[in-house]
């Protein structure tokens, strides 16, 4: 398993199931605008990358073109960030993200629900 693969699956862990899933058409929506918009980060430095990213989907929030639930801002964001710096394509977060949620799926390791 990739380290990328490996560290989006802490971060899904987590989360409840219902917010994995939640999660999950949230990155749907952020991936979909970004083929929208088409920007691409692979030219530039990684640190660059991974701040433009985070200004740009702040932006959306910001203008109300994307709507982020508070209690899913903090994984959205961390896996957004993991996946720009370890160079996954804008247009594949949705493959990334089930990647990673296959084995907590098949082993359930989510978080208990409160």
């Amino acid at each position: 398993m990739e380290y990328r693969t490996k560290a989006a699956v802490k971060i899904i862990a987590g989360l409840t199931k219902k917010e994995a899933f939640e999660l999950f058409d949230l990155i749907g929506a952020v991936e979909k605008k970004f083929k929208q918009s088409k920007l691409r980060t692979n030219s530039i430095k990684r640190e660059d990358a991974v701040m433009f990213i985070g200004e740009t989907i702040d932006g959306w929030v910001n203008d109300g073109e994307l709507e982020v639930p508070l209690h899913l801002s903090g994984s959205l964001m961390g896996f957004i960030r993991l996946m720009v710096s370890e160079r996954a394509q804008e247009d594949e977060l949705l493959f990334e993200y089930n990647r990673a949620l296959c084995p907590l799926l098949q082993y359930d390791l989510f978080k208990a629900d409160a």
